[in-house]
């Protein structure tokens, strides 16, 4: 996957590595286009960047080593 610069899949990332783990409904409070987040952020866990954790009564995403790599490859 590439990752442009100011794209909402680098806002994502960026948080999520600064932050380390975030409840799932985080993206919403990110402030922009909402649709273009989640698509981001779907994109994201399906190249294997983030990964979701399911546990009962806490659901949220965190970044992988893979994400983290690709964080500093664009940053």
């Amino acid at each position: 996957m590439r990752i442009g610069r100011n794209s909402a899949a680098w806002l994502l990332l960026q948080v999520s590595v600064v932050c380390g783990q975030l409840p799932y409904h985080a993206p919403k409070l990110l402030g922009s286009n909402y649709a273009r987040t989640q698509d981001a952020f779907q994109k994201l866990c399906r190249a294997g960047y983030l990964e979701v954790v399911k546990a009962p009564g806490h659901k949220s995403f965190f970044v992988t080593d893979s994400g983290f790599e690709a964080y500093c490859r664009v940053r």
